[in-house]
């Protein structure tokens, strides 16, 4: 339920207006709850969700295209050389990639030219994208280098879940962070997780528990479609 979180937690970014929507962009190839999402948003999330290899090339090649646009935005002399987004006065776009591992694993089963389209999208959306205001989220259930390029993983914040129970094992520490000694937790913590960035030590953060009362579709519905709880 990573997403979840980060969904409601992160509400306020999203620009309430007709196409919205737009913004935000999700690919669950389990087609599971997150998938379920696009309920959520205008036309069933047709053009921003996507379930299977196909669809999630066909995204991707969007939002790269949508951060191109934005670049040639940018290559403006009147501009000054550290204008970004909020300068050009454009809302942020997100694109949520869960389970990438099975969603490349499908690929390949499918046409291996896919799955490396797929990957050579990912690095270039990821070594261009923040200036413009577009971010990529990607979940994996573990850190494995064979799937993630040291490209993709040396140029973007790494982030791991963790909850009480259900510790962040040595392996995977040491293939995100390069570190296996991570601080613990305060006691009868329920919900925490580690971030880093591109240098420095892995940082522990608290996380919060959405309450059961939360409705994420209707919050999400608000936000996207612009109607009242």
């Amino acid at each position: 339920m990573t997403y979840l979180r980060i969904l409601t937690s992160a509400r306020d970014i999203f620009i309430i207006q007709n196409d919205g929507y737009k913004n935000l962009r999700v690919i669950d190839p389990k087609g599971g709850s997150l998938f379920s999402l696009r309920h959520s948003v205008p036309n069933n999330g047709s053009k921003t969700f996507a379930n299977s290899p196909e669809s999630a090339l066909v995204l991707l090649t969007d939002f790269y295209e949508e951060i191109t646009k934005r670049g040639k935005l940018l290559d403006n002399a009147g501009l000054r050389l550290d204008a970004d987004y909020h300068t050009l006065g454009l809302p942020p776009c997100w694109l949520f990639f869960d389970e990438y591992i099975d969603l490349i694993e499908q690929a390949k089963i499918i046409d291996k030219k896919i799955a490396n389209e797929i990957t050579s999208l990912l690095v270039r959306c990821i070594t261009k994208d923040r200036q413009l205001g577009c971010f990529l989220w990607i979940t994996a259930m573990r850190a494995d280098t064979a799937y993630l390029p040291g490209l993709i993983r040396s140029t973007m914040i790494n982030i791991a879940l963790a909850t009480d129970g259900r510790e962040i094992d040595p392996e995977n520490a040491r293939m995100m962070f390069g570190a296996t000694d991570l601080q613990k937790p305060p006691p009868h913590t329920k919900y925490y997780g580690y971030a880093k960035g591109e240098s420095g030590k892995p940082t522990l953060f608290l996380t919060p528990k959405l309450a059961d009362g939360v409705n994420i579709r209707k919050t999400l519905a608000h936000y996207m479609k612009g109607e009242y709880l």
